[in-house]
């Protein structure tokens, strides 16, 4: 199964991006280069819980909503999705005659009975989200949203969203975890510059759109200044949860941007045991 159309609006907002399906990025730094995710597609026989949640995907994307009720509990909820809250607002939305939305799955993780999804939401104000659905006997029971406005590349030339998707290394899932919780204890939520080179590979590419000028390193995008010229001046103050699969880790923190609070993001891609990629969104609370 594919996802079948996207709106004429979608396509022109997505096709404008730099870095389309199965291009390659290069960082212009270092001059890496890693291959383009083309996008998840529904599996033709539905065997797991994150086979469901693309199926529930393409039901928002096509609107064939028979499937609907297979993949969803009866007291589904979903935090922050305007519209799309509760079994009667899915209801709503299949049978009206919005078609402005189709969701556009990149890369998505299972950790026990959660599933998370970083994926494009292509509609009239085009958003990059991450998706924390969670399931009880098989069936979608919560979504919490997380999401900011889609844009084309960070100062550095890197996609915002686009990059690798396939999850290997799954029996370092627990390693992996824990590089990130070190990085994140000391360099970030610590922001001890001192530590900020803990775990890092040599080839690390930033995606993230809260840069400086001049730089894709990663103190540019996580250590705290307090110089008052800096543009986007992130402060985490909580981890709240870390999940992972294999060389993917998901962090979910509280903090603020600019005085602003956000639930934070972070998106980690592992390799050789090391962080070799990230991305993120800075989502209203």
């Amino acid at each position: 199964m594919k996802f079948i159309y996207i709106s004429a609006l979608a396509i022109l907002t997505l096709s404008s991006c730099g870095n389309t399906e199965g291009a390659e990025i290069i960082n212009s730094e270092k001059q890496t280069t890693v291959k383009a995710s083309k996008g998840l597609d529904v599996p033709d026989i539905i065997e797991n819980n994150q086979d469901r949640v693309l199926a529930f995907y393409e039901v928002i994307s096509t609107k064939k909503q028979k499937d609907l009720f297979n993949l969803i509990s009866s007291n589904f909820k979903s935090h922050s999705l305007p519209g799309l809250g509760s079994v009667s607002d899915l209801k709503n939305y299949l049978i009206s005659d919005s078609k402005d939305l189709t969701i556009k799955p990149l890369r998505s993780i299972q950790m026990g009975n959660t599933i998370l999804t970083h994926s494009i939401y292509a509609s009239k104000e085009n958003k990059i989200v991450l998706d924390i659905a969670t399931f009880v006997k098989g069936r979608i029971t919560t979504i919490d949203h997380y999401s900011q406005p889609f844009s084309k590349s960070n100062i550095s030339g890197n996609s915002i969203i686009y990059g690798p998707s396939e999850v290997v290394d799954v029996s370092k899932t627990g390693l992996h975890i824990g590089v990130i919780k070190k990085f994140m204890q000391a360099a970030v939520v610590g922001d001890s510059p001192n530590d900020i080179h803990t775990g890092i590979n040599d080839n690390y590419v930033e995606h993230s759109p809260y840069l400086e000028l001049g730089g894709n390193s990663l103190e540019n995008r996580f250590v705290y200044s307090s110089n008052p010229k800096k543009e986007n001046k992130i402060k985490y103050d909580t981890v709240v949860n870390i999940y992972g699969e294999g060389n993917f880790i998901i962090t979910h923190c509280t903090g603020n941007i600019n005085g602003t609070e956000k639930d934070i993001i972070d998106v980690f891609r592992m390799e050789r045991n090391k962080i070799s990629e990230h991305w993120d969104i800075l989502s209203d609370k």
